[in-house]
């Protein structure tokens, strides 16, 4: 699990590249999280094939009298690509009214009601947990998540930290990650600078890897990337 280290983003974008393992039996999850009442989550099953799905949530969810979720608070999003094969983008945009998720920067459903409305930590992982009902599992070999970035735009609730912006005379420049392509084995321009003064690199990459029977993190190249990224 990859988490950053201050607990205090409230409301914001949230964006992370991934590129999702084809071994049958995990989840990887891109969230933010306070507590199992206030949460927002993305979750791709690694089971779930041709076509691919991508689980947008918020908690707590609602359910229907079946026993189902509701999709005030639950949706199932069918991919129209492999998600196995590229690095794509997974977005979601956290206000007081609403959340949006969005991949590739395409818009694909907004949900409105019971919205977090206190601040929190953001969080990727990769796990399994053998439930057949939802991860199936464990994975029969080695299952990896890749991550080429994650950037998050933010308001954040410690009313003690100084804020350069706020200085700033004009709005800042926002460029959209998957405009610059930033994923590894990718050359970027050569006057790109990222967020904390980093740039992308082909060895700038996390994997989160699945074991046959738990999980473990498994970091093949810097950590820098997440720190630059807060």
């Amino acid at each position: 699990m990859q988490k950053a280290n201050r607990e205090d983003f409230l409301y914001g974008s949230f964006r992370a590249s991934l590129k999702t393992t084809d071994v049958s039996g995990t989840v990887a999850a891109f969230f933010f999280y306070r507590n199992d009442t206030c949460e927002i989550d993305m979750e791709s099953l690694s089971h779930i094939k041709n076509p691919w799905n991508t689980y947008f949530a918020v908690q707590p969810q609602i359910y229907n009298d079946d026993g189902t979720a509701s999709n005030l608070t639950h949706e199932k999003s069918v991919l129209d690509f492999d998600p196995t094969t590229d690095f794509h983008e997974y977005r979601f945009d956290w206000t007081p009214s609403n959340v949006k998720f969005y991949i590739d920067g395409v818009k694909l459903y907004t949900m409105t009601t019971n919205i977090p409305d206190a601040p929190g930590r953001v969080i990727l992982n990769h796990w399994s947990d053998g439930n057949p009902n939802f991860s199936e599992g464990p994975p029969a070999q080695k299952a990896i998540l890749e991550v080429a970035n994650m950037t998050v735009f933010f308001n954040t609730s410690d009313t003690k930290e100084s804020l350069s912006c706020k200085n700033a005379k004009t709005a800042c420049s926002i460029r959209d990650i998957m405009s610059q392509k930033i994923v590894p084995g990718y050359m970027l321009p050569a006057n790109f600078v990222s967020l904390g003064g980093h740039t992308s690199s082909p060895n700038n990459s996390l994997y989160l890897q699945a074991s046959l029977a738990s999980l473990a993190l498994l970091i093949l190249s810097t950590k820098h990337i997440f720190a630059a990224l807060f």
